[in-house]
């Protein structure tokens, strides 16, 4: 993926939005997800409780549909789609 793309996504996760992307795993396959960083979208209690520096070698956000916070390596984004549903 090219650094504009990649930088395409964290521009939309920090306003809000939800990006449906694939990305691989560590062991090889890929894994399909919906995240965000949009609070309103995320349980209260897996809110954040601190705020790290933002390692730009990965991307980090909410899959809505694992409940749960992921990172991954920006090398494993195999393909990005706005989530247009969810963005309205």
């Amino acid at each position: 993926m090219s650094n504009k793309l990649i930088n395409t996504v964290r521009i939309s996760l920090s306003n809000g939005n939800l990006v449906r992307l694939v990305f691989k795993k560590k062991d090889g396959t890929d894994r399909e997800a919906v995240i965000t960083r949009n609070l309103t979208c995320i349980p209260v209690d897996k809110h954040p409780k601190f705020v790290r520096a933002d390692n730009p070698d990965y991307i980090c956000g909410f899959d809505v549909g694992k409940g749960d916070w992921i990172r991954f390596h920006k090398d494993a984004l195999q393909m990005v789609q706005a989530h247009p549903l969810l963005n309205a």
